[in-house]
């Protein structure tokens, strides 16, 4: 027993909570990678690469509405109550969305899209907000990298489930799977439920009472007036937009080549396997090395500088099947990996009364904002100037430098976070 310990770098009496917490995020990584094949192979099937940008957009738009909602009812109702709430309302989505499949109706794809971004945005979300609750600061640099190999070995799983699935009982039956992953999350969020509430009673007993941060626009304001919160804030729209761009890309070269529904969904299921799969490799046996060796002095940048190699190889053979995988494949790896730890890393030093309202807007909201922000940028790009995928390509480029800079920025601020300078 001490010897696993030694290899998971655990300590006594964290077994159980990191079991939970890992399992809980392979679900919810799991069910999130088989919608999002799903939606992608209907999207793409029925109105093509060229239109995802007004999605992107309206992802956007509807998760601002979302997150309004949400954020308040965070300040309500406990943590875990709200979760359950939310992973109940999801399982019944998920259900009346596969029974409207066999209408053959065409609004479906939009909505599915709609629904599988903001469901998986969110759940993802209180997935890290829970476990940045419950551990501490030197718990959470130790366990992070473990926990976020769970996200990984979803991955992995719900593209197997996809890839083999997609085939044998067709893509809209694959909408049933995120359901029954859904059942799975409930019943460990009742287990995660005692360790949430005795570690909320420690917390109360070291700060004040928290202040009224129910309204979006106060949290807002506090996230852009403190330094710390506002350089996350822009790191990490910063990283959305490059990713979206990524996105567009990588589906646009996929579309010229696949055109079957379930050929594409079951391609986008065996590439997010295979990613997911190396990604675990690499989390599982250097995650927690690198982050407790290098800290964030490295691990934030790490994926900014490799996407500036793939958009360079995507620069030079812009219409090659090989360079879309190729840059998709390296940011869903390391992204999923290494760089998820370390940007959760980021939250932990925020104080308890505002982290689960603060990492709701910058996740939910902020990075959603970017994203139709980029969406805005693809349409400019692609259809109002006609520069393609080359001009999208350059535009990556700008934003990755300035993503590098943000990064070392933030890194300064965090240290003195954690040193206790963050009020």
């Amino acid at each position: 027993m001490n010897r696993w310990r030694r290899i998971l770098n655990l300590e006594r009496g964290e077994g159980l909570t990191a079991f939970l917490l890992f399992t809980y995020l392979t679900f919810t990584l799991s069910l999130y990678i088989v919608q999002k094949s799903v939606r992608d192979a209907f999207f793409l099937d029925e109105y093509g690469a060229m239109r995802l940008p007004y999605l992107y957009i309206a992802v956007a738009l509807l998760i601002g509405i979302v997150v309004t909602i949400y954020v308040r009812l965070s300040s309500r109702v406990g943590q875990t109550t709200l979760i359950s709430g939310t992973l109940l309302l999801f399982m019944a989505n998920g259900v009346f969305l596969w029974w409207t499949t066999r209408f053959n109706w065409q609004p479906l794809s939009v909505i599915y899209y709609l629904w599988a971004n903001t469901s998986g945005i969110i759940l993802t979300a209180q997935v890290w907000t829970l476990a940045t609750t419950i551990l501490s600061t030197q718990q959470a640099r130790r366990l992070f990298p473990l926990i976020s190999c769970g996200g990984i070995l979803g991955s992995t799983l719900g593209g197997w489930i996809v890839a083999t699935g997609a085939k044998r009982i067709g893509t809209e039956n694959l909408i049933l799977i995120p359901v029954i992953l859904l059942c799975g999350c409930f019943v460990i969020v009742q287990c995660l439920g005692p360790l949430y509430r005795k570690s909320h009673r420690d917390l109360l007993r070291l700060h004040s009472q928290p202040p009224d941060t129910g309204n979006v626009g106060e949290v807002l304001r506090v996230t852009m007036r403190t330094r710390y919160l506002r350089l996350i804030a822009t790191l990490l729209s910063l990283s959305a937009i490059v990713t979206l761009m990524v996105d567009f890309q990588f589906k646009y070269v996929i579309q010229q080549s696949i055109h079957d529904r379930d050929a594409l969904a079951s391609f986008f299921g065996s590439f997010y396997a295979y990613v997911g799969c190396f990604s675990f490799l690499i989390q599982f046996f250097a995650g927690s090395r690198i982050l407790e060796r290098y800290g964030l002095r490295l691990a934030l940048l790490f994926l900014p500088m490799t996407l500036l190699g793939g958009t360079a190889a995507l620069l030079a053979y812009p219409t090659m099947m090989w360079t879309g995988i190729f840059l998709k494949g390296t940011d869903g790896i390391l992204r999923g990996s290494i760089d998820k730890s370390t940007v959760e890393m980021l939250y932990v030093p925020v104080p308890q009364s505002l982290k689960v309202q603060v990492k709701a807007v910058i996740d939910m909201l902020i990075q959603r904002f970017s994203d139709g922000v980029g969406g805005l940028l693809l349409l400019v790009m692609t259809q109002a100037l006609g520069f393609g995928l080359f001009g999208v390509g350059v535009l990556n480029l700008v934003l990755l430098t300035a993503w590098i800079w943000i990064a070392r920025q933030t890194r300064h601020e965090y240290q003195a976070a954690v040193a206790g300078e963050i009020e």
